[in-house]
């Protein structure tokens, strides 16, 4: 999935202030409160070595390796095979050749293991270093760590319904219209019940970004936590075969959506069709305009273009170019996207003038499923979250379907 607020140049975390994470830490424990009895009434049973169990699970993998991972937490637990180890309220773990290497209170023990699991019984906040980027995040379940040559490789197993708050976060932000989050939240809940199926398979269900949906903690905005209790276990389901949908869906469709079979095998035929859109026309890339150097696809001379295939909305799926007398060269519509770092792949025109090639395209995202700036905009006019959700999944009904999954 595409998050809506950012541009393709734009970075990928947002930075957080200081003095909100100390009163977060503070408040720890209130917040973490707030979250269970808004939404779940989550239980923490006894389990194997102080384990708590989960009802309702998703298994989130934290993008990249990391080279450590600093957890500030109340009552955490390192769970190393059978035996569990009380922590302080910040430790640091670190990979080591002999194995994992935990650091807290000026004092290091190295575990002689290759994965452990670190329990978080109230809401913990993570800080590590992605891509040079520093992150900070608000959690709550366990946290499996893993160490690989590269460094570590962290599993999240949290209650889905948590889990939802920070997608609805990362992806639509909680300044939006409640009914435009509603329909998010019941989107995002179907793409990740029916991928947690399709993956039973892996140790982990989703990815934290766009890979899967984006998610970058836990939130306690009122906005979201109505969303998402209001919905609560509510999920697409579609009419003919009564299965959950993996629902997708993008920032900006630009005037339509895209066929998901068309898109996505994982889609039926016929159960996402292209929908027209003009309700995301003030979403900012609604229309944009890039250009891209051919000598970056071909050699020198006079260019050429030719698109060889597309999308019925429009999207370019193949397309050749050639310079002067040289033999034409074929490429798939990613390479373009990504030497023009395009929106989209729904390209409507191009002019060529000299060594440029000049494109005009519309949207943000792949097309399929719900428009997020549409939902917004349709929100706006007064729809409600169901007849949103209706007009971009017209193959689907809404039905209430508790979680029956505990990894």
């Amino acid at each position: 999935m595409i998050p809506l607020d950012l541009s393709p140049s734009a970075p990928r975390t947002r930075p957080r202030r200081q003095g909100r994470r100390r009163i977060f830490l503070a408040a720890s424990g209130v917040v973490g409160l707030l979250l269970v009895s808004h939404l779940l009434g989550l239980v923490f049973g006894p389990s194997h070595a102080g384990s708590p169990a989960l009802d309702n699970a998703i298994r989130v993998r934290l993008a990249g390796t990391l080279d450590r991972i600093v957890v500030r937490a109340s009552n955490a637990r390192l769970v190393v095979g059978e035996t569990a180890h009380e922590l302080p309220e910040r430790f640091e773990l670190r990979r080591q050749s002999l194995g994992l290497l935990v650091v807290s209170d000026g004092s290091a023990e190295v575990h002689d293991v290759s994965s452990v699991v670190v329990t978080l019984p109230s809401v913990a906040e993570l800080e590590y270093s992605l891509d040079g980027t520093s992150v900070h995040r608000r959690e709550l379940g366990r946290l499996t760590v893993e160490t690989h040559e590269s460094g570590l490789r962290c599993i999240l197993t949290t209650d889905l319904e948590l889990y939802l708050t920070g997608v609805l976060e990362a992806e639509m932000g909680h300044n939006r219209p409640l009914e435009a989050l509603k329909a998010q939240a019941i989107t995002a809940r179907s793409y990740a019940r029916a991928t947690r199926r399709r993956r039973s398979d892996k140790d982990f269900d989703v990815y934290d970004d766009t890979r899967s949906q984006a998610y970058r903690g836990l939130t306690d905005a009122p906005s979201i936590l109505t969303a998402v209790e209001q919905t609560k276990d509510q999920v697409l389901v579609l009419r003919d075969s009564g299965e959950i949908l993996r629902a997708y869906f993008h920032s900006t469709c630009g005037g339509a959506t895209r066929d998901g079979h068309e898109r996505f095998r994982d889609v039926p035929k016929g159960a996402l069709p292209s929908r027209p859109c003009d309700a995301c026309k003030e979403a900012p890339l609604y229309r944009w305009t890039r250009q891209v150097e051919i000598d970056a696809l071909a050699g020198d001379g006079k260019a050429a273009l030719e698109v060889l295939d597309k999308s019925g909305r429009g999207d370019w799926k193949r397309f050749r170019v050639r310079r002067g007398t040289k033999p034409w060269r074929t490429f798939d519509i990613a390479d373009l996207m990504r030497a023009g770092s395009l929106p989209s792949p729904w390209i409507e025109r191009y002019e060529i003038s000299g060594r440029t090639i000049t494109l005009y395209g519309r949207g943000f995202g792949h097309g399929v499923g719900l428009c997020q700036f549409g939902a917004i905009g349709l929100a706006a006019q007064g729809w409600k979250h169901e007849r949103i959700l209706s007009w971009y999944f017209p193959s689907c009904r809404i039905e209430t379907r508790p979680g029956d999954s505990s990894p």
